[in-house]
């Protein structure tokens, strides 16, 4: 009966587990499909920005299409090709491994342009650039080390002479080696963490710094202010349930992978947020404009109501035009002409529009 009792267990555990790691890659795939089409949205509308930030996306949508192909690869193995097999729970596939290259190399890119987008708006502030850096670094080597020491652990376990990098690792039985995976998962979960709140943060207190008094103006700084918000706060909070899960439940080879379903979704989400931001520039863009136009316009119909009063005053008074100071009768205008100023020139020339010029560039 005991042996019944443990099987069934066993069983629940295992089907914990696989419904975490299908219901991740059903979010996963929905993502994609939404990250596609706000890449198509970015390159229809984003022809000004430069030949680097393109490739870079570019880049994101083929390494976020790789990630999706590992992940269902993933999910196949464990619930067609290996589902009575419970030692591919103690040796993952390759696929894990390339799946944990991508998705670190996604959200170091990602986060990079963060990074670049906070060292052009703080005015080259050196201590935020570096602080979010360094915290994408460490997330990007503790991830490459839970790579080498991953495939170690395989080659320990498949007893197969062979020099990888961590040597180290091969001196070490296969108990110390999970550890030391558990460890560098943990760093990088705790460092991701770290990185998106610091890009929340550090946005929020740029933008906050530059409000104008302008009602407008200071409305759309809000906006931008909750679109960083989200971006950390939802990346922040996927990550530390990821890192819950992974540290409470270390005990069987089942538990022990109850963060994959979130662990899918991560990569995903930045990338999410960066072409959302991205994209919201143009709509950001056409509501400050009209306020600029309106208060230009504003200046000047006062500018002309002051002169046709003034004139209208001078013509009711006994003094002659040509007595008035600043006064030629010649180039007295009769009747005002429609003047006609570009937009994109008022943009440009009104100070309160400034403002907002790093952040709506990212090339």
């Amino acid at each position: 009966m005991s042996l019944q009792v443990q099987r069934r267990d066993e069983l629940d555990s295992m089907h914990a587990v696989l419904g975490s790691a299908y219901i991740g890659t059903v979010f996963a795939s929905i993502l994609y499909g939404f990250n596609t089409m706000q890449a198509f949205n970015y390159f229809q509308n984003s022809s000004a920005d430069s030949k680097v930030l393109m490739s870079l996306l570019i880049l994101l949508i083929v390494l976020d299409t790789l990630h999706l192909a590992l992940i269902v690869d993933i999910v196949y193995t464990y619930t067609i090709t290996s589902v009575i097999d419970s030692e591919v729970f103690v040796r993952p596939p390759w696929s894990i491994i390339a799946h944990i290259i991508v998705s670190s190399l996604s959200d170091a890119i990602v986060r990079s342009l963060y990074c670049w987008r906070i060292w052009m708006f703080s005015n080259r502030n050196r201590l935020m650039a570096a602080s979010v850096l360094l915290s994408t670094v460490a997330e990007l080597d503790a991830s490459q080390l839970l790579v080498g020491v991953r495939f170690c652990a395989n080659v320990l376990l498949y007893s197969i002479e062979i020099f990888i990098w961590p040597p180290s690792v091969l001196n070490m039985g296969v108990d110390d080696a999970e550890l030391l995976i558990r460890s560098h998962h943990s760093v990088a979960l705790c460092a991701s963490v770290m990185a998106d709140a610091l890009i929340a943060a550090y946005m929020c207190y740029l933008l906050a710094r530059s409000r104008t008094g302008f009602a407008n103006i200071d409305s759309v700084i809000r906006v931008l202010m909750l679109y960083s918000i989200n971006t950390g706060l939802l990346t922040s909070l996927a990550a530390v349930a990821a890192l819950l899960l992974f540290v409470l439940y270390p005990g069987t080879d089942f538990h022990k992978f109850m963060f994959v379903g979130i662990f899918f979704v991560l990569p995903k989400l930045l990338l999410t947020s960066l072409l959302v931001s991205l994209n919201a520039r143009a709509s950001l863009k056409q509501s400050v404009q009209p306020s600029v136009l309106f208060s230009t316009m504003s200046a000047l119909s006062v500018r002309s109501v002051l002169n046709r009063s003034s004139r209208v005053w001078r013509s009711q008074t006994t003094m002659p035009a040509s007595a008035w100071p600043n006064s030629n009768p010649l180039t007295t205008a009769t009747s005002a002409e429609p003047i006609t100023i570009p937009v994109d020139q008022l943009m440009e020339e009104d100070p309160r529009a400034s403002k907002l010029e790093p952040y709506n560039s990212v090339d």
